[in-house]
């Protein structure tokens, strides 16, 4: 029982730890504190990357690859997918995948590159398996 009941704990501690996960952006206005949990989706407009959260999104003069390392600092790496040169994606909020898109938890599509889709498509598959398995085992009491 206890073997059980410490590798619940574990997870449910992993869980927690990722929900804690934050990054700094930096906004014309001010410095924001954003949970990974909170990011929906990125993608850069030249030198502007904006960050959709749920109920808001936020401009900063960042590229996208400076924001995925920002992301990865925070050791939130695992869960975010550059499923495009210009869209990196929080594959947390992702409910569909449909043809070329992804479709987000707030209705919105997210494109899929054409040349890596196999690959965008394999890491979100691994991803979404190893999500189930932990959940499935937190549930499960294991």
């Amino acid at each position: 029982a206890y073997p059980k009941l410490a590798q619940a704990l574990d997870r449910c501690l992993r869980l927690c730890e990722k929900r804690s996960k934050f990054i700094l952006l930096r906004t014309e206005r001010a410095l924001r504190r954003v949970l990974l949990s909170e990011i929906v989706f990125a993608e850069v407009f030249g030198n502007i990357s904006v960050v959709h959260l749920k109920r808001e999104d936020i401009h900063v003069r960042m590229t996208l690859k400076d924001l995925e390392r920002e992301i990865e600092q925070a050791g939130g790496g695992a869960g975010f997918l550059r499923c495009h040169r210009s869209v990196l994606v929080n594959m947390d909020h992702i409910t569909a995948l449909r043809d070329s898109v992804f479709l987000m938890d707030t209705g919105l599509p997210v494109p899929i590159s054409k040349y890596s889709r196999k690959q965008v498509i394999r890491a979100y598959e691994a991803f979404a398996l190893q999500t189930m398995r932990d959940t499935h085992a937190v549930g499960a009491g294991i």
